[in-house]
């Protein structure tokens, strides 16, 4: 039995697909992708996640900017030039952090195919996206009992 939170998580996701379909701009398109390795097989194995519907996504806003994340010593500062994501809690914790502590790579903005619901490789064996935009995670703020906040940084290329 859903408890209250689960369903307002739920409201929120017919919401995001409303304004999709509306076409608000900071829904944009969102992927997560855990990489290992295989000793085995010496290959990595890559486990891609789309987020559907389409998350909220925009810079980061004023009050964050400054904010210090994580303990004294690796402590990072968030800058305007971050990017700040809310979803709702219907995406499960595991596909931003595995069961392991590793966290999962971010793509912004990943070109999908004409149904929205698969991303479009370049190269289907290496599972190479076109047009995206990598980032990692630098915070998940779980306060919210509906919405999970992340605060992306870009890698650099």
């Amino acid at each position: 039995m859903p408890n209250l939170f689960q369903k307002l998580a739920g409201v929120e996701n017919v919401a995001a697909i409303i304004e999709t379909r509306l076409g608000l701009p900071q829904r944009r398109t969102l992927l997560f992708r855990h990489q290992s390795l295989n000793t085995a097989r010496t290959a990595s194995t890559i486990e891609d996640f789309l987020v559907v519907p389409r998350p909220y996504i925009t810079s980061a806003p004023p009050r964050l900017i400054g904010l210090l994340l994580g303990n004294d010593e690796t402590a990072v500062s968030v800058s305007a030039a971050d990017i700040y994501v809310e979803l709702a809690r219907t995406v499960p914790y595991d596909r931003f952090v595995r069961a392991d502590g590793k966290r999962a790579i971010a793509f912004v903005d990943v070109e999908t195919n004409s149904a929205d619901s698969a991303p479009v490789y370049s190269n289907e064996i290496t599972k190479a996206l076109t047009a995206s935009m990598s980032c990692r995670i630098l915070h998940i703020d779980d306060k919210d009992d509906t919405l999970w906040k992340l605060v992306l940084r870009r890698d650099k290329d």
